[in-house]
C-alpha cells in the first residue's frame, strides 16, 4: 500500500516530505482547538494546611485483636556505631507467626479507630474539620 506524500516547506525553506496521514493530523489539531478558562481564577491565596500532628494510636495483638492504645509499639534505638552493625535478617525468622492471608483486613481496623474517636474529629464549633 503507497502512501501519497505532499510537499510542504518548513522554516528554513527546505521542502519536507509529509505523509498524507501527517498532513490530515495536522489539519486537524488545527481545527480541533479546544476552549480554556481563564488562568486567573486560579488567583487566590493558597489555603492553609495544618502540620501534621498524631491524634491517636492503636494496636492490634498477635490475634490481630484491636486495642485502643499503643500496647504493641516497639521502637527502633539506631545503634551508635551504625558503620560496624552487621543485622542477622534470618534471626528469629523460623520462630515468626505468620499473618493469615486469608482473612482480608482492608482498612476495617483503621475506620474501627476512627468510629471509637469520633470526638477527636470535631472543630471548635462542634462540626467535623471540612
Amino acid at each position: 500500500m503507497s502512501r501519497k506524500r505532499t510537499t510542504d516547506e518548513c522554516g528554513c525553506g527546505n521542502p519536507v516530505k509529509k505523509t498524507k496521514a501527517v498532513v490530515n493530523e495536522m489539519n486537524v489539531q488545527a481545527k480541533g482547538r479546544f476552549q480554556t478558562n481563564d488562568v486567573r481564577r486560579f488567583d487566590f491565596q493558597f489555603p492553609h494546611f495544618r502540620e501534621p500532628a498524631e491524634i491517636g494510636c492503636f494496636s492490634l495483638d498477635i490475634s490481630r485483636n484491636f486495642h485502643c492504645d499503643k500496647s504493641q509499639q516497639r521502637h527502633f534505638i539506631p545503634p551508635s556505631n551504625c558503620g560496624q552493625v552487621h543485622f542477622d535478617l534470618k534471626k528469629g525468622y523460623s520462630g515468626m507467626m505468620k499473618k493469615d492471608e486469608t482473612q482480608l483486613d482492608y482498612i476495617n481496623t483503621i475506620l474501627r479507630w476512627i468510629d471509637l474517636n469520633r470526638h477527636k474529629f470535631l472543630t471548635s464549633d462542634g462540626q467535623g474539620d471540612r
